[in-house]
C-alpha cells in the first residue's frame, strides 16, 4: 500500500484507544479545557488588535480550526501550527486549503528549534507534548523566547501517578492485573490481526513522530520547572480524570458514569487538578 494517506487514517482508526468512548471523552475534555483558557485570556486582551497564537506540536490542526471557527466572530486570530511530522502538516495545509480557513499556517518544524523570530506571539498552545520530549527545559526556553512580554502559554500534560479520582479508578477497575493492551485483546476492542500492525508510538508509524511518554512529572516538578525557565504560574487545573481512556472503563460502564459525574462536579473547584490524571498549566510570561 503506497497511499500515505489511507495509511495514516488506517492506523489512526486501529487499535483500542482510538475506538473507546472513554479516551473520545478525554479529548473532547481537553479541547474544551484548552478553550476556556483562551477564552478568559483573550477577554482580558479585548479586541485591540490581532492576535498571533503558536499551537506546539498541532497535528492535523484540528485544534486551530476548532478555536478559529469558535472565536473569529469576535476576535481577530491567526494561528501558526507546527509539528515534527511533515505528513501531519502536509495534511493540516490540504485541509485548510479545502476548506479555505482563513489565518492558519502550518509547517513542519521542531518545537525545541523553533526557525522562529523571538517575542512574536501573544499566545502559545501545547498540548500533550512535553512529556514526549528528552528535554522540556528546552522547549519551555524556545516558548519564552518567541512569547511577547505578559504572553500566555496554556499547556497540557499528564499528571505523574494520576490524581486521587485515578488511583480510585485504577483500584475498582483492578487495571493492575493486566496491561491496557492485553485488557484490549480479551475485552475484544481489537483483535490479534489487528495487534500485529498496530504502531504502540507516534514514532513508528506515518501518524506522527517522536517518543512515548518519557518525561511524565507531579504537578509539583512541573511547577518549579515552569518557575526555573522563567514564568510565573497563573493557574493550574485538572482537564479530566480519564487519561487516554481505559479498557476497564469501556468495559464497566457505571465505573465511567461515576468518573464522568465526579468530573463534572469535581472541575468547578481550584483544587480539581488533585482529582485529575491530566493537568492544564497556564503560565505567564
Amino acid at each position: 500500500m503506497e497511499n500515505k494517506y489511507l495509511i495514516k487514517l488506517l492506523e489512526e482508526n486501529s487499535g483500542y484507544y482510538n475506538v473507546s468512548f472513554s479516551n473520545h471523552y478525554m479529548n473532547w475534555k481537553r479541547y474544551c479545557s484548552i478553550r476556556d483558557a483562551l477564552a478568559r485570556e483573550l477577554k482580558r486582551r479585548g479586541r485591540l488588535a490581532p492576535i498571533k497564537i503558536l499551537d506546539l506540536g498541532c497535528g492535523d490542526g484540528w485544534i486551530d480550526f476548532r478555536l478559529k471557527a469558535q472565536f473569529s466572530q469576535k476576535f481577530a486570530l491567526n494561528f501558526v501550527g507546527v509539528d515534527l511530522s511533515a505528513l501531519s502538516i502536509d495534511l493540516a495545509n490540504q485541509r485548510k486549503s479545502y476548506f479555505g480557513h482563513p489565518g492558519c499556517f502550518f509547517f513542519p518544524m521542531d518545537a525545541q528549534n523553533l526557525g522562529l523570530r523571538g517575542e512574536q506571539f501573544d499566545i502559545v498552545i501545547t498540548s500533550e507534548l512535553i512529556e514526549h520530549l528528552t528535554d522540556p527545559p528546552l522547549l519551555m526556553h524556545e516558548i519564552r523566547r518567541i512569547l511577547k512580554n505578559d504572553g500566555l502559554c496554556i499547556l497540557t500534560t499528564p499528571q505523574q501517578g494520576g490524581g486521587l479520582q485515578v488511583r480510585l479508578l485504577h483500584h475498582l477497575g483492578d487495571r493492575g492485573k493486566d496491561s491496557d493492551r492485553d485488557r484490549s485483546l480479551d475485552l475484544g476492542f481489537i483483535n490479534e490481526n489487528e495487534m500485529k500492525r498496530i504502531k504502540l508510538s507516534s514514532g513508528e508509524g506515518l501518524s506522527g513522530a517522536g517518543y512515548g511518554h518519557i518525561a511524565v512529572k507531579s504537578r509539583g516538578e512541573w511547577e518549579r520547572c515552569f518557575k526555573k525557565s522563567g514564568f510565573k504560574v497563573q493557574s493550574v487545573r485538572g482537564t479530566g480524570g480519564l487519561l487516554f481512556g481505559a479498557p476497564y472503563l469501556d468495559a464497566q460502564r457505571m465505573l465511567f458514569a461515576l468518573a464522568l459525574i465526579s468530573d463534572v462536579i469535581l472541575e468547578k473547584f481550584s483544587f480539581s487538578h488533585l482529582f485529575s490524571e491530566i493537568l492544564i498549566f497556564e503560565l505567564r510570561k
